[in-house]
């Protein structure tokens, strides 16, 4: 019968420990990094299906009010992190007032942070469940042009199924665009498109009425 040796049984325990501590630790640093680009929106998990963009145009500044809509293919909930690109140079400032919100019967705010450049959320999908989400913000046009990005679908690598964009004039005129418009009411212009990966962002100018 051996003697009992209380100080080789706590180390035999600490090692013990020590090995499940680095373990988890590990195991930890190695989920944070895999998920990272899903959770950031570097890559996507869910499909980006349609947008509707909605652009008060005002004399000096537009609203742009957005909603976009996300499915997941999933048979398992997963989580979407998104992120809301700005065209930001001299004539056109960083937007102020942004807002997201997640659209349905129990519509919620979506809290946003800025992360690598970029304001940024996330989104819990549900089982194969289809979610809006609603954008806003407000930008300066001194100039009176303005530029909303399209190209920043291509990273999702599947076309829109549909996508409708339309002006709303506030006292202007709506003078150019790069994409060919349409008189869509009384006071609206607009175009839509189908299957649709954008190639151009989208630019229009204006005088004041």
């Amino acid at each position: 019968m051996g003697i009992f040796n209380p100080i080789e049984v706590v180390q035999r325990l600490s090692q013990k420990l020590d090995f499940t501590y680095h373990f988890w630790r590990y195991l930890f640093l190695l989920v944070f990094f895999l998920t990272l680009p899903f959770l950031s929106g570097i890559l996507p998990i869910v499909h980006f299906t349609d947008e509707q963009i909605d652009i008060q145009v005002f004399p000096e500044h537009v609203v742009m009010q957005a909603t976009y809509v996300y499915q997941n293919p999933y048979p398992f909930p997963v989580v979407q992190g998104l992120s809301v690109p700005f065209p930001i140079d001299s004539d056109h400032p960083t937007p102020i007032l942004l807002s997201a919100r997640q659209l349905g019967t129990q519509p919620k705010l979506l809290e946003t942070r800025y992360l690598l450049g970029r304001h940024r959320f996330n989104v819990f999908f549900k089982a194969n469940e289809r979610v809006q989400v609603a954008v806003e913000y407000r930008q300066q046009a001194p100039q009176q042009n303005a530029i909303y990005l399209l190209t920043t679908t291509q990273p999702w690598k599947r076309p829109l199924q549909k996508g409708l964009y339309r002006l709303l004039p506030q006292q202007v005129v709506i003078t150019d665009s790069n994409y060919a418009l349409e008189s869509a009411g009384q006071h609206h212009l607009s175009f839509k498109r189908e299957h649709f990966m954008p190639q151009e962002d989208w630019s229009f100018s204006w005088k004041v009425n």
